[in-house]
């Protein structure tokens, strides 16, 4: 949802994050979803590493602000809830999804054009305190 995304840019960090995630057996940690959880915990990720007992490993990557769709240890006091302890919990975008939210942020964060006027509405005669500004 549009405004979601909107929403939750403002909880995402204005640096690169280094995340971490725990992957079941061999896999690539690819499993085609749109939104995947990490940690900005190592310690979490191999926690998780050990509690199961199949082996696994835990990856780590470097992640964009413009992959990110919420940090959640970025979040208010009153979304305690969404912060489970030890977590640290980052939901980054794949995808279409991804490619979705940059769009919706870029829109969001640019800059409005300049209000331009016409020939025909812009006054005939302007003032010397005025004219300076327009000079080339």
């Amino acid at each position: 949802d549009e405004e979601i995304i909107k929403e939750f840019a403002k909880y995402v960090p204005s640096e690169p994050v280094v995340l971490y995630r725990h992957v079941a057996g061999k896999g690539s940690g690819d499993t085609g979803q749109q939104l995947r959880a990490w940690t900005r915990s190592a310690e979490y990720a191999d926690s998780l590493l050990a509690m199961h007992e199949e082996k696994g490993k835990v990856i780590k990557k470097r992640f964009y602000p413009n992959e990110i769709l919420v940090d959640t240890t970025l979040l208010p006091t009153e979304f305690e809830e969404a912060q489970v302890s030890g977590q640290q919990e980052v939901i980054v975008a794949y995808g279409a999804l991804l490619k979705t939210m940059q769009e919706i942020r870029d829109n969001s964060f640019k800059p409005k054009p300049p209000l331009v006027e016409s020939k025909e509405s812009a006054p005939k005669e302007e003032s010397e305190e005025t004219a300076k500004y327009h000079q080339e």
